[in-house]
């Protein structure tokens, strides 16, 4: 991704990622199946509060 210019971000735990920025994207690929269904909704709404409104 950083060889086209796009800043990428590499999280290693999903729980404890508490970004200070936002973003135009959040990618998560091949996690969300493996996550708790009790858990899926509070980090789906992280993503929604990540990204940036014109995102």
């Amino acid at each position: 991704m950083q060889s086209v210019g796009i800043e990428a971000m590499v999280c290693e735990n999903i729980f404890d990622f508490r970004p200070q920025q936002k973003f135009d994207l959040v990618i998560a690929t091949h996690i969300l199946e493996h996550l708790p269904k009790e858990r899926l909704i509070e980090i789906l709404a992280h993503f929604k509060n990540d990204i940036l409104k014109e995102g």
